[in-house]
């Protein structure tokens, strides 16, 4: 009864693992570029292990050993390692100049080891036949050794030149082929579907690894794409040209407010192009002075009706570009000049303990909180000033808002990361 169970157990786990493979199999099919040789190599570990699980389960269902059975899954063994010492290798060429020997020795050998252990039917080199049923001899050892050794061989070049991949590559890679090269190692101490289910495991830490990869690839792409376009945008807009002809403008204006207000132009213009280059956190201080542009044009707009006050208790700390003056736009188009009659906006700073509380109040109409997502361009606005915040200098926005009462934006920057900047400067 006991035998039954272990069986019944081994049996579920082989299926199991099998299922799980195909379906990261399936996954990996839909995104794969077949011509790569990396993939290809992959592609054959996902094959063999999930055949090697199959047939596995199968000498648990009929209880019973065959040579056949043997040589096939020493054979499927022996495969599986090819492959994860090709996979390693083009990996690993990626970075460093693999020699060819490394690549042929193992195939090689490997190659000799599976013919010998099918001729040992015959020749009873590994294992001879008693009552039908393969036993092994006192040399099987030699047939698991060269298998490891196929391994070894990227343990050791992955180790060597572990200061040119970088040490989490060498470690992630030593952690892949461990799990298969123990249970080699252990292959007659140990439950076989114990030794495949480790053999799984590290399947699924590769494919995990590629995913992630894939999906920071795909992140800097998207950076790489992003930078591209705001470099076309730039060359597009010609912004020494503009800044001529603003300069030029305000030579010939003798109207001193049409003066002020083309040089606040021109310095908010400026400051917009100047962020789309810059992926870095800059002065408090450069923040306020680009908001301070935007909000003297703003109230030679609208008059009376937009009031503006500010209270800085401090300026001496990073924050990252357009933070501060797409909150206060809000305040003005969205809040105060909105309501009838105009209203207020105050702009602050406090410093903190742990961090430097920036503050924008208005008086104006207000939101509903739970309806916020409703006005899309809003929304995404603050969640972009929210993310770039989070990311560059790890602060938080925190929004307050009641409807007919106006709104208070509370951005929290914490003093650690200026403190770290600051010294690496």
């Amino acid at each position: 009864m006991d035998n039954f169970l272990v069986n019944v157990v081994s049996t579920s786990l082989e299926v199991y693992a099998a299922a799980i493979l195909i379906a990261i199999m399936l996954c990996y099919m839909l995104k794969t570029v077949y011509s790569e040789k990396i993939n290809q190599y992959f592609m054959g570990i996902l094959v063999t292990q999930i055949v090697m699980n199959l047939v596995d389960s199968v000498t648990y269902v009929i209880n019973r050993e065959y040579v056949v059975l043997w040589c096939i899954m020493y054979t499927l063994t022996a495969f599986q390692v090819i492959f994860f010492h090709g996979y390693f290798v083009t990996k690993m060429r990626l970075y460093i100049n693999v020699a060819s020997l490394v690549v042929q020795v193992p195939f090689l050998l490997i190659t000799i080891m599976i013919v010998a252990y099918w001729c040992s039917y015959f020749t009873g080199w590994f294992y001879h036949i008693v009552d039908g049923q393969p036993v092994e001899n006192p040399n099987y050892w030699m047939v698991e050794i060269v298998l490891i050794l196929g391994l070894f061989f990227d343990i050791i070049y992955a180790v060597r030149w572990r200061k040119t991949i970088g040490i989490t590559k060498m470690m992630t890679w030593i952690l892949y082929i461990i799990f298969p090269s123990v249970s080699l190692f252990f292959i007659d101490k140990w439950n076989e579907s114990v030794v495949f289910l480790s053999m799984n495991i590290s399947i699924i830490m590769i494919y995990l690894n590629i995913t992630i990869e894939d999906e920071m690839a795909k992140l800097h792409y998207e950076e790489e794409l992003n930078k591209s376009q705001k470099m076309l945008l730039l060359s597009q807009i010609h912004p020494h040209f503009i800044f001529n002809t603003l300069s030029s403008m305000k030579q010939l204006c003798k109207d001193e407010q049409l003066t002020g207000l083309i040089m606040d132009f021109s310095s908010y213009l400026r400051m917009n192009i100047d962020t789309m280059t810059n992926d870095e956190c800059i002065p408090f201080e450069k923040e306020v002075e680009h908001t301070k542009a935007y909000l003297r044009i703003e109230q030679i707009r609208f008059g009376r009706r937009l009031s503006v006050f500010y209270n800085f208790e401090s300026v001496d700390f990073e924050i990252p570009p357009l933070t501060l003056q797409p909150l206060v736009e809000n305040a003005v188009v969205h809040g105060v000049c909105q309501k009838r009659g105009g209203g207020k906006v105050i702009i602050g700073s406090i410093d903190r303990k742990s961090y430097y509380e920036i503050i924008i109040e208005d008086d104006g109409v207000g939101f509903d909180p739970d309806s916020f997502g409703e006005d899309s361009q809003v929304h995404v606005g603050m969640e972009n000033v929210k993310q770039r915040l989070k990311m560059m200098c790890g602060g938080k926005l925190e929004i307050a808002s009641e409807k007919g009462k106006g709104t208070v934006i509370t951005i929290k920057v914490p003093k650690q990361r200026n403190v770290d900047k600051s010294d690496r400067k």
